[in-house]
Parts: C-alpha cells; sequence; structure tokens
C-alpha cells in the first residue's frame, strides 16, 4: 500500500490474479497447439515414408512374379531331360552324334537359364527391400547415429550402380 495508498489490495488482487491465471492457460494452450501441430507433421512424414517404401515393396514384388515362371521352366526342362532318351529313340537320330549331345544338353541347359533368371531376380529383390528399410532408417535416425554411415546421393548413385554392375557380373558367372 506504500505506491498505492488510495487502493485496497484486494481490489487489484483478484483481477490481476485472473489475468495472470488467464494468460498460463492461455501459453499452455499454445504449447500445446504446437505439439499436436508437430505430432501432425511427424505423422504426415511417417505416412510419405510409409508409402515411398510402398513403393519399393511393390516393385520387389514385380520382379518376385517371376519366380513361379522359372521354377516351372525348369521342371519342365528337368522333366524333359529324363525323355531325351525316348525321344533320341523313337525319331531313330541316335547315329548323328551331334545331334544327339544338343538333345541331352538343351533341357538342361534351359533349367539352367531359368535358374539364374530366379537368382538374378532374388538379388533385385533384395535391393528393393533393402531401399524400402532404409527409406525409414534414414529419415527417423538420429545425427548422432547417422553420422559416418550416411551417404550423399551421390555416393547412393554410385553405390547403386556399383550394385547392379555386381548383379550382372554375378549373374553372368553364374550362367557359366
Amino acid at each position: 500500500p506504500i505506491m498505492f495508498a488510495d487502493l485496497k489490495v484486494a481490489e487489484v488482487l483478484a483481477p490481476a490474479s485472473a489475468a495472470f491465471a488467464a494468460s498460463l492457460g492461455i501459453g499452455a494452450e499454445y504449447i500445446g497447439k504446437v505439439a499436436v501441430a508437430d505430432g501432425k507433421e511427424v505423422a504426415a512424414a511417417t505416412i510419405q515414408c510409409a508409402a515411398e517404401a510402398e513403393g519399393f515393396l511393390a516393385n520387389a514384388e514385380r520382379v518376385k512374379a517371376v519366380t513361379p515362371l522359372c521354377v516351372g521352366v525348369g521342371a519342365t526342362g528337368a522333366s524333359f531331360a529324363l525323355l531325351a532318351p525316348v525321344i533320341i529313340d523313337a525319331l531313330q537320330i541316335g547315329t548323328n552324334t551331334q545331334l544327339v549331345t544338343e538333345l541331352y544338353l538343351f533341357c538342361p541347359l534351359i533349367s539352367v537359364l531359368s535358374a539364374a533368371v530366379a537368382g538374378l531376380a532374388l538379388q533385385e529383390i533384395r535391393q528393393f527391400t533393402s531401399r524400402a528399410i532404409s527409406v525409414g532408417n534414414r529419415r527417423f535416425a538420429k545425427s548422432g547415429i547417422v553420422g559416418r554411415t550416411w551417404l550423399s546421393s551421390t555416393e547412393l548413385i554410385d553405390k547403386k550402380s556399383a550394385g547392379t554392375s555386381d548383379r550382372w557380373r554375378s549373374f553372368g558367372l553364374g550362367v557359366l
């Protein structure tokens, strides 16, 4: 009351307390709304990441679709290889050594090529699924974790190109 001699403390205290309580509530509501907005933004980033990863998984499914065909072609080649002696006898071509050799080698060759294509598909499936996994790892990793393992866009392109070259190289060696 030294500064405000003519006012009573009770007349000022209630409105001041109400204003102070209102400012605390407004501040808390602001913090809450910012937290909700941050949560929505993280959820949107998560959905975007999941959609991108789903695209890579769809590519893997597309590549995987060739596997049953390869199994069928390989099994058919193996079955026909068992029939080669019967075909040679039925066509009476046993005296033509080159044709007999080609007939004996044709079906296993088809089976081996089919298995090589399935192996190449498996490598490509692994690449797509690895990329699907790494999308989330890269987007949501802490900076301290990413540190030394993080790769720039050009390094990622180089790594992808080297992986593709390795796949084709192993495919060629597998066929041989």
